[in-house]
């Protein structure tokens, strides 16, 4: 049985404006878009004391070489 390798991509999602809000229409077309290629969400880290944007991690099965 072959194992499956992933691999992982990691965005910021950078917010604007005084209260650092996310444009939630802007962050549909970019994950809807990432979806047609493959990536799955994996997680979101949201932010926090120590971090000023939030992030998101994708995976996707690796391809043969």
């Amino acid at each position: 049985m072959k194992m499956v390798q992933w691999e992982y991509k990691n965005l910021w999602l950078k917010g604007k404006g005084l209260r650092n809000l996310v444009d939630l229409d802007q962050l549909d077309v970019l994950m809807n878009s990432l979806g047609t290629e493959g990536w799955e969400l994996v997680s979101v880290t949201r932010k926090g004391q120590n971090l000023a944007w939030g992030f998101a991690t994708f995976k996707r099965e690796r391809q043969p070489a």
